[in-house]
């Protein structure tokens, strides 16, 4: 594999989408151009009504929706003369082929045409008026329909695409099932779970540009953000190929300038995850997450590899270690993937001090595989929370008591990898890799988008987050706040508690005391030094603030806890995380000039054509734990049985009409 680094280069965006369509007797539409500069609604979260700008023109010309066809019937263009008569058959459930297809000119005649049935139409193009109109229709259909089907052979792809682009545009992550469901409202057929899924590849590449051309169009857009976004990073890994000056694109990463400055006033934790890619390639999306003090996600990094392999992470890792970060002590939470840890081997050691910990869901997930025990999978994560390290061995030995080899397995592990009383307050509190799955949820849509699409998405939504969150915090510093909101409803908590507790110091200038709480059944004793921001109830080095005990000790020494605050949750600190604003990426003719060799997409990483595509992963028991929501039947979504039992099956539009004995 060749490494490339800050190339750059023009290409020209001609290619049409290599996708199947089974209209071969309908001219097709090329794939328009895309401009990749001007964000859709979707990128940046703005309601879709709002940005509407459709044309009303008060002619004579019929819509595509009308059912009944007469001679000197008008239409704007050829597509809405086709869709007029393919509209008319499905309503009627009838069929024809096409005898004539020229740029002017439109003849079909009924699949029966001279055995029995002798319906024909001709439409053509006026070129004094430019409109199209039916010139002549030869009798109604006489054949008979014994159409049972639930597909129709004129609803193709191509035919859905024109029907559905408003949705994707609107959603680009809009389930396939629910364009299944539209087409079966305005149409009464089911088309198939593959005719959707290609028809909305279809409208995509209508919309943000075909998939080959947008690997030619990646480079070209990077370096127009590096050329207005000084700062910005970017990686590309690639192997060779046949043609000159091009390459087979295999990984790109990405860190924008915001992101890397804003990452040194976050907390020091790094949460890595990745997920699959949904579009015409395979691929998976790689992304390194962090949080301010206000627990808003933080996005760092992103990159695009084949997979979630030891050497991508490899290469991942390297990148953020060279480019993004050098600061010490940063805690990277991930789960136990194989690559993933074999990677963090071979990394981890040249990053300074850094420390790896696990997913505490992913732990307990491994631990259910392994002994199938649910009751035991829910103390090793309770044990995993737990603060106080007495409290934890305690659970520990109970644990080991009543599964010896349960025990053994979590002896295997380090301590300070999974646990909270052990890691020293490294995760500042956060136990499981939530921040970089949220990530993966909010670009859930844009994973089956074009490479340069996604890319342009993680551009616009994180402007978006940036302004948000920004403001936020400065108003909130100009309405006289120190901290936001809920950690100071944390504090007038603790100070609250703190009322409640008794102090007994052992030493002023050290800050170690003694703090006695009384409970309805028993008193406990804690210790606590404020100058190693240390309680024994655990809270305080894990959060990084003070807890009551810490609290009460500083009132009885008269200093303010507020010095015991860790800088992080100040929101002048969180304006800085945000400090450094994007930029707009001008329009295409104001870029600099590229010229460096072209991206093609790596023909082995072609979606299987075959089989029904995937857009979700395989779901485990980690997934149900985490659900609240109890699990429906599939046909009529009401709770209590499933889709093979359900009671009203039979009423469902396509299914089968046989009676259960």
């Amino acid at each position: 594999m060749v490494i490339i680094r800050d190339i750059l280069s023009d290409f020209s965006d001609e290619e049409d989408i290599e996708l199947c369509d089974d209209d071969d007797d309908i001219e097709s539409n090329e794939a328009t151009s895309v401009t990749y500069v001007n964000p859709s609604s979707f990128f940046v979260n703005i309601d879709a009504a709002a940005g509407q700008d459709l044309s009303y023109r008060n002619n004579h010309l019929s819509s595509d929706c009308d059912n009944e066809l007469y001679v000197g019937m008008q239409f704007d263009s050829k597509e809405a003369t086709v869709s007029a008569i393919k509209h008319y058959h499905f309503s009627h459930s009838f069929d024809y082929v096409v005898s004539e297809s020229r740029p002017d000119i439109y003849v079909g005649k009924c699949v029966h045409f001279g055995a029995g049935c002798e319906w024909r139409i001709r439409a053509s193009r006026s070129c004094k008026r430019d409109i199209w109109e039916i010139r002549k229709i030869s009798g109604p259909h006489t054949c008979v329909s014994t159409n049972i089907c639930q597909d129709h052979r004129k609803l193709n792809s191509s035919f859905i695409a024109d029907c559905i682009i408003q949705l994707v545009v609107a959603d680009p992550g809009i389930p396939i099932k629910a364009l299944v469901k539209e087409v079966l409202s305005r149409f009464g057929y089911t088309v198939t779970y593959r005719k959707a899924w290609i028809a909305k590849q279809i409208a995509m590449s209508r919309i943000f540009g075909d998939w080959e051309g947008s690997y030619k169009e990646l480079p070209r857009w990077f370096n127009a953000v590096q050329w207005y976004l000084p700062g910005t990073i970017v990686r590309y890994g690639a192997s060779n190929h046949d043609s000159p000056n091009t390459y087979i694109l295999d990984r790109v990463f990405w860190a924008f300038k915001p992101c890397i400055e804003g990452f040194a006033f976050c907390k020091p934790i790094l949460q890595v995850d990745g997920t699959f890619l949904t579009g015409k390639y395979n691929g998976t999306l790689l992304i390194a997450s962090s949080q301010d003090g206000n627990r808003r996600i933080f996005p760092v990094a992103f990159a695009i590899v084949e997979g979630e392999t030891k050497e991508a992470w490899e290469w991942f890792f390297f990148n953020i270690r060279s480019f993004v970060t050098q600061e010490a002590n940063i805690c990277i939470i991930s789960d136990r993937g194989t690559g993933l840890l074999g990677a963090l081997r071979v990394e981890l050691p040249q990053w300074r001090n850094a420390h790896s910990v696990y997913c505490i869901r992913h732990v307990a997930s491994n631990f259910n595989k392994e002994f199938r025990d649910t009751d035991l999978k829910e103390k090793v994560i309770a044990m995993g929370y737990e603060l106080m390290r007495p409290r934890f061995e305690g659970m520990l030995d109970a644990l080991r008591q009543k599964n010896p080899r349960a025990g053994a397995w979590l002896d295997n592990i380090p301590k300070d990898k999974w646990t909270q009383s052990y890691d020293e307050g490294r995760r500042y509190g956060h136990m499981t890799t939530n921040l970089a799955e949220c990530v993966n949820s909010v670009l859930k849509g844009s994973r089956a988008l074009p490479i340069t699409a996604l890319v342009t998405t993680t551009y616009h939504r994180l402007n978006a987050w940036f302004i948000h969150h920004r403001t936020e915090a400065e108003n909130m510093i100009r309405a006289g706040h120190v901290y936001c909101e809920e950690l100071s409803n944390v504090i007038t908590e603790n100070n609250r508690k703190a009322t409640c507790h008794v102090v007994r110091n052992f030493s002023r200038n050290s800050g170690v005391a003694e703090v006695e709480v009384t409970g309805r059944r028993r008193t406990r004793v804690y210790t606590v030094r404020l100058m190693e921001s240390w309680c024994d109830c655990g809270e305080f080095q894990s959060l990084r603030l003070p807890c009551s005990h810490a609290v009460a000790t500083c009132a009885s020494l008269n200093l303010d806890c507020g010095q015991f605050i860790a800088h992080i949750y100040r929101l002048d600190n969180i304006v800085k995380v945000y400090g450094v604003e994007f930029q707009p990426i001008a329009n295409v003719e104001y870029w600099p000039t590229y010229s460096g060799p072209t991206f093609i997409p790596n023909p082995d990483m072609r979606r299987n054509r075959k089989g029904r595509p995937k857009t979700k992963r395989i779901q485990n028991e980690m997934d149900d734990s985490q659900s609240q929501h109890h699990k429906k039947c599939g046909l009529c979504r009401t709770e209590g049985h499933t889709r093979k039992n359900c009671p009203h099956q039979n009423r469902e539009i396509g299914q089968s009409s046989r009676h259960n004995n």
